[in-house]
């Protein structure tokens, strides 16, 4: 124990309170103003930027901005399933945020918004998680956690098909697309046998539905059409296995050729049909060596593929 000596020059029998000095009183001070002045910084930005309104608010901020990689940043789901479509002229970012409710649900967040896809007014919810990683260490954000809403194609053939300019997946893979709210235009790619109209699909939740409806292309038609005649004319000069005319030793002439039309089926393959019957001439002799003229009907079948990029028929 530690004694004092008195004014007088006397030893105190007390032993007198510590006092801190000056430069201590400054220095604690300065530590404690720090450390609430992080304290308090710390709750404002977790109150400010990290809730579950901002990260909606921002996350439709990053779809305005077309930046799919900061919009993916904001939902627990992985990115589309094609790239570049944010990018394209094509889309059209959802506009008009409104956050109409904010509620608890257990641990969760449920966001009840309304937006525009142009002229298309989206209203649905939105469930938010929280993270489970910290940010920068000592903040936990929340991440949009329901399913992205999809395109859902459908048609007698998606092969080649574009979605914003860009290949869809193969039809083998998947005929669902997971998208970002938004605009899409759905068309054929560069085919020579078929075409469609594009398709404007205005997506806000849930799935949306797409249909391809693909036809033939005039070009495609007439390219059959000419070989369909070219084949024809071999029939007359040797008749092979399945040709419709020729053969018998007997003079045969095409006074009218069959008109076709290339047909899409169910399954994607093209076949043709005669739609009005050819007519040929039949000169030969008779029985008793007596010769003849008869007329003749008949029509033509076959497929039609692209070999090396053009079009051909196959009888």
């Amino acid at each position: 124990m530690q004694t004092s000596v008195r004014p007088d020059g006397r030893t105190s029998p007390f032993v007198e309170p510590w006092r801190p000095t000056p430069r201590g009183v400054i220095g604690t001070t300065i530590v404690v103003a720090a450390i609430a002045t992080v304290s308090i910084a710390t709750f404002a930005v977790q109150r400010i930027w990290f809730t579950p309104q901002a990260v909606v608010e921002n996350y439709f901020a990053a779809l305005a901005d077309r930046d799919a990689t900061a919009a993916a940043s904001y939902v627990g789901s992985s990115g589309t399933s094609i790239d570049g479509l944010l990018s394209s002229e094509a889309y059209v970012p959802p506009s008009g945020l409104k956050v109409l409710e904010m509620k608890s649900d257990d641990n969760q967040r449920v966001a009840k918004v309304r937006f525009k896809v142009g002229d298309t007014t989206a209203e649905g919810e939105l469930r938010l998680s929280r993270k489970p990683e910290l940010t920068a260490g000592m903040f936990r954000g929340w991440a949009i956690s329901s399913d992205r809403p999809t395109l859902q194609l459908s048609g007698p053939t998606l092969t080649g098909v574009l979605v914003n300019g860009k290949p869809a997946p193969s039809p083998e893979v998947t005929t669902q697309i997971a998208v970002f709210p938004g605009r899409y235009v759905v068309s054929s790619g560069d085919n020579p046998l078929l075409e469609s109209d594009p398709v404007t699909a205005d997506v806000g939740f849930g799935d949306q539905e797409v249909m391809v409806e693909p036809r033939v292309k005039a070009s495609a038609n007439a390219a059959a059409d000419g070989q369909i005649k070219a084949y024809l004319a071999a029939c007359l000069k040797s008749a092979g296995d399945g040709c419709p005319i020729g053969g018998d030793d007997k003079t045969w002439k095409i006074t009218k050729y069959p008109v076709i039309a290339v047909r899409l089926g169910e399954g994607g393959e093209l076949f043709v049909e005669t739609t009005t019957d050819g007519v040929v001439s039949v000169t030969g002799r008779g029985y008793g060596g007596v010769p003849y003229t008869d007329t003749r009907q008949f029509d033509v079948d076959g497929r039609v593929a692209v070999d090396q990029g053009k079009v051909v028929y196959i009888p």
